[in-house]
């Protein structure tokens, strides 16, 4: 109902604008002109009026699975904000209520870094892979075919470092 209102408002201020738009040109400088481009204005006003209640309306009495995640996200950071800042500032012994809060203060803290661990590790993983590719494909007269050159001459030499290091112990030291 509220946006079939919303709607309607809509369409009379669209024929408000057209009505003051021809009396400007019939005659500019008229009252008529005025009163119909104050008329115009009022009914956009009350269309957007219309249209913000409408959509207020919906808001509130729609619960999708969208607001559901929002408001448990917003819980969940909650929780995990009042649980590592209980696990950092209580310097008394960990008992009771305290001590569990504190155990989930600390596993907030231990999925955050892990999970800022696992993203810069896929980040880097991701500029190699991309370096990678960029190598493999590249074989264009341009580049002068450096990639096969230059790998041959890397596993030389990683070639030639393992086979000097052979006769070596552990440690580095002559066996």
């Amino acid at each position: 109902p509220a946006e079939e209102r919303a709607t309607e408002l809509e369409k009379a201020a669209d024929e408000a604008t057209r009505a003051a738009d021809a009396a400007a040109k019939t005659s500019p400088d008229s009252d008529a002109t005025r009163a119909a481009r104050k008329t115009a204005v009022l009914a956009e006003s009350t269309a957007i009026s219309a249209r913000i209640a409408a959509h207020e309306a919906a808001s509130r009495t729609e619960y999708t699975l969208l607001t559901f995640y929002r408001d448990a996200s917003s819980i969940v950071l909650f929780l995990g904000v009042i649980s590592v800042l209980v696990y950092f500032f209580f310097s008394i012994e960990h008992k009771g209520a305290v001590k569990w809060v504190s155990y989930v203060g600390i596993s907030f803290l231990m999925i955050y870094f892990g999970a800022s661990y696992g993203y810069t590790v896929m980040g880097r993983l991701s500029l190699l892979y991309g370096r990678l590719s960029t190598l493999k494909l590249g074989f264009y007269p341009e580049f002068g075919f450096a990639t096969p050159v230059l790998l041959t001459v890397m596993i030389g030499v990683l070639v030639g470092m393992h086979l000097a290091g052979r006769g070596k112990g552990e440690g580095g030291e002559q066996a």
